[in-house]
């Protein structure tokens, strides 16, 4: 399950949390080294279809991951130049009210959770459509 959470920084550090994000993501998927196996599964001489398949979906699956991680980024640059432009009022560090201190979901929150689940639906039903595939191939060599 992929969640988004906020905090509160200087605009100072900001750059430097995102460039953690960012290197996180980049030590933990190796993109590139994914990309490379499924050109170099297919340039075989007999193909593991189903392999090839499996590889691409998720190669897929992180490249929508990734996608949203940019997407956000991008957001938080544009934000961090609006206040350093000084393009909307800063507000005074106050301690919160109890009311405030529950959860709230953001209109972008909730677009950016949709666009998670309707990356994840086309993903289910790649997935089906491959496993079915698969099941006519079998019932044909059986036949």
């Amino acid at each position: 399950m992929r969640i988004r959470y906020s905090f509160t920084s200087d605009i100072s550090e900001v750059v430097e949390k995102v460039i953690f994000h960012l290197e996180h993501f980049k030590q933990k998927k190796n993109l590139e080294k994914q990309f490379a196996k499924v050109i170099s599964d297919l340039s075989k001489g007999e193909i593991n279809h189903t392999l090839v398949v499996k590889q691409i979906n998720e190669l897929r699956e992180e490249l929508s991951k990734l996608d949203l991680l940019l997407f956000e980024t991008s957001e938080i640059v544009a934000v961090c130049q609006q206040g350093l432009a000084g393009d909307f009022e800063v507000q005074k560090e106050e301690p919160l009210q109890e009311e405030e201190l529950k959860p709230q979901v953001s209109q972008t929150t909730q677009q950016t959770s949709e666009a998670i689940q309707a990356i994840e639906l086309q993903n289910a039903f790649k997935n089906i459509q491959n496993i079915t595939g698969e099941l006519k191939k079998i019932k044909n060599k059986n036949v």
